[in-house]
């Protein structure tokens, strides 16, 4: 918010991560031993051994380093804790605003596939999409 020549502005974000016909599931996360914040957009990966979802990371052993979801929320879980998170498993996202671990990018190869391949097949179906915000008619 400023306040300019009299005037006075505010900035709004009209972006919008899940786009068009998205549907959506719950998994368990649980904390280590220090409070954890997950952002909104981010993508996740199950453990196999426990089913349990994380953020997805390609240099995971475990099952986690294959995408099945984007976050639908910031959750903050504390330490040793577990929380309940829905994530989005199929529909429109948009690329910009979904969150990758470390160096990780859309063209990181997990196995052969990139991260990008991997979101829309590896999900029930996630279509990213490039948006440009209020840009058209």
């Amino acid at each position: 918010m400023a306040y300019s020549n009299g005037i006075y502005t505010t900035a709004y974000s009209h972006e919008k991560l899940f786009i068009f016909d998205n549907r959506f599931d719950t998994a368990v996360y649980t904390a280590g031993g220090s409070p954890v914040t997950i952002p909104k957009g981010t993508v996740m990966g199950r453990i196999a051994a426990t089913s349990k979802i994380v953020p997805m990371t390609s240099a995971a052993t475990n099952g986690s380093q294959y995408p099945i979801g984007i976050l639908a929320a910031t959750y903050t879980v504390a330490a040793n804790a577990s929380q309940t998170m829905t994530f989005c498993v199929s529909g429109e996202v948009d690329e910009a605003l979904i969150d990758l671990q470390g160096s990780d990018t859309l063209a990181t190869v997990v196995e052969l596939k990139t991260i990008r391949d991997r979101i829309g097949s590896d999900s029930l179906g996630i279509d990213l999409k490039v948006v440009d915000e209020l840009s058209k008619p």
